[in-house]
């Protein structure tokens, strides 16, 4: 996961590379493919790099939201800057307590 196509090979800044984040559509791919080698497997590890502005963070938690369809753990200020979790996650703040949103 993570790369941004269209800036791959004609930018000369590492972070327009990975400035990107996946849509659902995107992610409902990468959820039937992790589908498929779990049911093989005796664990499962999937792996972000779009690392840029913390959208590894946030398509992982909506991946696995997408999978298990729980509410996920994830941090207040992070939830802040992509308010699109909001219906996804539980809020965690910075003394580690949660509350459902959404």
């Amino acid at each position: 996961m993570g790369r941004n196509y269209e800036q791959w090979f004609d930018s000369d800044n590492r972070n327009d590379r990975y400035n990107y984040l996946y849509k659902r559509a995107e992610l409902e791919k990468w959820k039937e493919k992790v589908e498929i080698i779990a049911r093989r497997a005796e664990s499962t590890y999937v792996i972000a790099n779009n690392h840029f502005q913390a959208k590894a963070a946030v398509n992982t938690l909506e991946l696995r939201h997408l999978l298990d369809g729980k509410k996920v753990r994830a941090p207040e200020t992070l939830v802040k800057h992509y308010p699109e979790l909001k219906e996804m996650v539980e809020i965690e703040d910075a003394s580690g307590n949660c509350s459902l949103l959404g």
